[in-house]
């Protein structure tokens, strides 16, 4: 019986493998077959049938095929980078102002939101976004609501106070740690090549002040978190999801360790992506169908139209994901023919030298 379950898993681990391969290579090949079609069909290329039209189709064949639990998190991952592509156009022609530590706001408004959905009864409903506050903050669950009456506070908040004292370090330790080696494990592997050429490069990447920086940035996380919220609770003689609010709101000022908008937009847009659900839940707001699918297919387009006409606009970690995949195809595209139709300075970062060179490489 277990040599069947381990085949079974075996079995369908490799068919969860085939699958997304053949949505990957679907989405890159349907698209070009595209490219060509509509090229046939209209007799010319124009702004949008170039690029846009082909991967909105070859999108959304592709994410068909994969499999429906994946869908969810690469629709938000393609909406998130789509996003930040468009702000960065918005910002590129003067149409709005960059914020001041916008994305510090922005982190503060998300994980005020999130913490007070985590200590809200069935308020935060995400089985992963759970697990990492669990993971970060610990399996305690004291600041759940608890209201009591005046006579019965003092006791409660005394009992709590030595508590809380030894509540609050362990986690942040712990999250400063995790931080710091989500950091230098891949600095580490980068330099593992050079342990018998070069041991002391590979030993100054432990010093390296992006890992303390991210271990700040989670450890006062955490720290703030708990100790305001053990405040509150003090002052407000309750403990409740008000507290959480507030202190989620505070600890997301430990974004001045680690400045990252990535991050910042991701949270926000997966908190919004639970909002949404609730309010599906609760009939406040209208169902979507396929959203998706349709998010995905709409992102996607949108972030290969931005990678051929205003490459500078894109996330460069996406752009050298794309590059990989497509063995540098998008690097070959005539971006100085497109800045002459179009003026959309796609040739910004392709001087004309440099293109020359490459393509007489390959």
């Amino acid at each position: 019986m277990r040599r069947a379950g381990v085949k079974y898993f075996k079995n369908q681990y490799l068919l969860d493998v085939i699958r997304s391969s053949l949505f990957l290579a679907v989405n890159g090949g349907a698209f070009v077959v595209n490219i060509c079609l509509l090229r046939k069909l209209q007799g010319s290329f124009s702004y949008y049938s170039m690029v846009y039209v082909p991967a909105l189709i070859a999108s959304f064949l592709a994410i068909l095929i994969e499999k429906k639990g994946r869908r969810g998190t690469l629709s938000l991952y393609m909406t998130n980078l789509a996003i930040e592509t468009t702000y960065n156009m918005l910002k590129e022609r003067r149409l709005i102002q960059p914020i001041p530590n916008g994305e510090i706001i922005l982190f503060c408004v998300a994980t005020a939101t999130m913490m007070y959905l985590y200590r809200k009864k069935n308020g935060l409903a995400d089985g992963l976004v759970n697990a990492l506050i669990r993971f970060f903050l610990g399996s305690n669950d004291s600041g759940h609501r608890q209201e009591v009456s005046n006579s019965e506070a003092g006791h409660l908040i005394r009992r709590q106070e030595h508590q809380m004292k030894l509540n609050w370090l362990q986690p942040t330790l712990k999250a400063f740690g995790t931080g710091y080696l989500i950091q230098l494990v891949p600095m580490v592997l980068g330099q593992i090549k050079f342990i018998t050429t070069r041991p002391g490069r590979l030993f100054r990447v432990f010093y390296n002040k992006e890992c303390f920086r991210c271990g700040l940035f989670l450890g006062s996380f955490v720290a703030i978190f708990k100790v305001v919220e053990w405040v509150l609770g003090l002052l407000r003689k309750k403990r409740d999801e008000i507290n959480a609010l507030f202190a989620g709101g505070l600890a997301g000022l430990s974004m001045i360790f680690y400045k990252s908008s990535t991050i910042a937009l991701y949270l926000a847009s997966k908190i919004s992506e639970v909002v949404y659900k609730q309010g599906v839940s609760a009939g406040v707001l209208p169902a979507i169908p396929y959203a998706e699918i349709l998010t995905y297919s709409f992102s996607t387009a949108f972030l290969f139209h931005a990678c051929t006409w205003e490459v500078h606009s894109v996330r460069p970690s996406y752009w050298r994901y794309l590059n990989v995949v497509t063995a540098k195809r998008f690097c070959e595209i005539n971006r100085e023919k497109l800045d002459e139709l179009y003026g959309t300075e796609s040739a910004r970062l392709f001087p004309k030298d440099d293109l020359y060179q490459s393509l007489k490489r390959r």
